[in-house]
C-alpha cells in the first residue's frame, strides 16, 4: 500500500483530455471545449506523431461506424419484417449481426489509438520552468513503514 505525490507542472490549457461521453463514445476536451475527432486532428497537426496516430484512430472509427450502421440496418429491417407480419429473411439478419460483431475490434482499436494519440500529444507539451518531476512515496510493507523521495 502506498501513497504517491507527483510534482510536475504542465500547461493544462494546451493538454487534451479524453473521457467517456454520457451516451457512449468518447469526448475530447481542449481548452475547455468539446472537439470532434476532425478538430482534434487539426489541433494535433503541430505534433506529427500524435496527428498520424489520431488519423489512424479516425480511420478505424469510420470503418467501425460503417460496419455497425450497415449491420444494424440489416437486423432492423429483418425485425421490421417480423413485426409487420411479413416473412423475415434470417440470412440478412445473421449477416447484419456478423457485421455488428465485426465492427467491435475496429471500435476497440480506435479507442486505443485515440488514447495513445492523446498521450503522445500531452507528453510532447512543454513543461513549465519548474525542475524535473519529483516523487514522494510513503509506503507500508509488512511491519515496516518507509518514505522514498525520487528526483
Amino acid at each position: 500500500m502506498g501513497m504517491t505525490s507527483l510534482l510536475l507542472a504542465q500547461s493544462a490549457a494546451d493538454s487534451i483530455t479524453m473521457k467517456k461521453a454520457p451516451l457512449g463514445g468518447y469526448q475530447f476536451i481542449y481548452r475547455g471545449d468539446n472537439l470532434r475527432t476532425k478538430e482534434v486532428v487539426q489541433v494535433m497537426d503541430l505534433n506529427k506523431t500524435a496527428c498520424v496516430q489520431m488519423k489512424s484512430a479516425r480511420t478505424s472509427n469510420s470503418i467501425a461506424n460503417v460496419l455497425s450502421f450497415a449491420g444494424s440496418f440489416m437486423v432492423g429491417w429483418t425485425l421490421g419484417d417480423l413485426a409487420g407480419g411479413r416473412d423475415p429473411n434470417y440470412a440478412v439478419m445473421a449477416l447484419g449481426g456478423g457485421l455488428i460483431v465485426t465492427s467491435i475490434p475496429f471500435t476497440v482499436s480506435a479507442v486505443k489509438k485515440s488514447k495513445k494519440a492523446v498521450h503522445t500529444w500531452n507528453s510532447g507539451l512543454s513543461t513549465s520552468s519548474l525542475p524535473p518531476a519529483r516523487e514522494l512515496d510513503f509506503t507500508m510493507r509488512g511491519l515496516g513503514v518507509g518514505l522514498v523521495y525520487r528526483f
